[in-house]
């Protein structure tokens, strides 16, 4: 298995769709990694080759203006999700609201 894991990592802790504007921002998805990291005893891969990890498994950032660098269309999931929930303080109410979803 590849040191960075990043595909399990897509698949035990993001949901994907296609369908909608609401997702994850950078910080967030970071964040999430990097309990899912710390969960596995995993190391992880620095922030700036996370988003060309993600670009690698077709997943790709949009970038809205008030928002900085965003994820559409995903959603937490799975045991690192409520990990983060419980131990980060969230910036963002799309945090706070897919950490509540997730939980």
């Amino acid at each position: 298995m590849h040191p960075h894991n990043i595909n399990r990592f897509i698949q035990e802790c993001l949901l994907i769709e296609d369908d909608t504007d609401e997702g994850l921002d950078f910080a967030t998805l970071y964040g999430l990694y990097s309990v899912w990291c710390n969960l596995h005893h995993l190391r992880q891969v620095p922030r700036d080759s996370f988003q060309e990890l993600l670009g690698y498994e077709g997943i790709r950032a949009a970038f809205p203006a008030r928002r900085g660098i965003f994820f559409p269309g995903l959603w937490m999931v799975g045991p690192a999700s409520r990990a983060y929930a419980l131990n980060t303080s969230f910036s963002s109410p799309e945090a706070q609201h897919q950490a509540v979803w997730a939980a």
